[in-house]
Parts: C-alpha cells; sequence; structure tokens
C-alpha cells in the first residue's frame, strides 16, 4: 500500500487545505494515484503556540474529516500527526507524545532555518 507520509490535508489548521471540500479533492486525488492512507500533518509551532491550543484545533478538523471519509468509505484512510517544528528543548516537552502520528512513536520534525548550534543538534538526538 502506498502511504502518503506528509499530507497537508487538515481543513483550515494551514497552508494546503481551506475546507472540507478541499481536503475532499485532495483525497480524490490522493486515491485517483494509488494512495491508500495518508498521514495528515498539521503544523505546531512550539515557540508561538500551546499544545492544549494546537491539539483543539487539530481536533476541529480531526472530525471534519472523519465525517468525510465515513461518507466516502472509497477515500484513503486517514491518520493523524503532527509537523513540529525543531527548537531547543523540544524534547522536554511536556505532552510531545500527544503530537506524534496516531497509533505509532514517530513524530514528523521540521527542521528549522536558523543556523543550527549544538543545544539544537542535542534536542534533535535526544
Amino acid at each position: 500500500m502506498i502511504i502518503d507520509f506528509h499530507a497537508h490535508i487538515h481543513p483550515g489548521a494551514d497552508h494546503g487545505c481551506r475546507d472540507t471540500d478541499t481536503a475532499r479533492s485532495q483525497l480524490e486525488l490522493a486515491r485517483e494515484s494509488g494512495v491508500g492512507a495518508v498521514v495528515t500533518v498539521s503544523h505546531y509551532y512550539p515557540m508561538r503556540d500551546s499544545i492544549d491550543g494546537y491539539l483543539a484545533r487539530r481536533e476541529r478538523g480531526r472530525e471534519a474529516l472523519c465525517r468525510l471519509t465515513k461518507q466516502d468509505g472509497t477515500l484513503p484512510r486517514v491518520f493523524f500527526g503532527t509537523e513540529v517544528t525543531l527548537c531547543h528543548g523540544l524534547e522536554k516537552m511536556p505532552r510531545l507524545g500527544s503530537l506524534t502520528v496516531e497509533g505509532t512513536n514517530l513524530l514528523l520534525v521540521e527542521m528549522p532555518y536558523e543556523r543550527w548550534d549544538a543545544a539544537l543538534l542535542d534536542t534533535l538526538e535526544s
């Protein structure tokens, strides 16, 4: 089975998907391309947002996507995750596990655009 592990199809969460109609179109295109499952990831910026605030927004999009895939059983299966921007101390963040791809301990990490220092590398390696 082909899995798209980095799909921005979460309605209203960030770039890539304005609403449920756009999500449906994206899932239909994925299905037509032979994709059987997608991991929908929206961005989490630890320095800008709380985990609770992020998870509340993600849950609203989750409910919409679950209704959509339940209505059309031919769409790819959707798993929920998060694209977390790497920052100093990320490994110490409470509830970091709530941002992993559901059913796994996998965390999709977005590399920072800033110059890396030893502490940031230590964070990534932790």
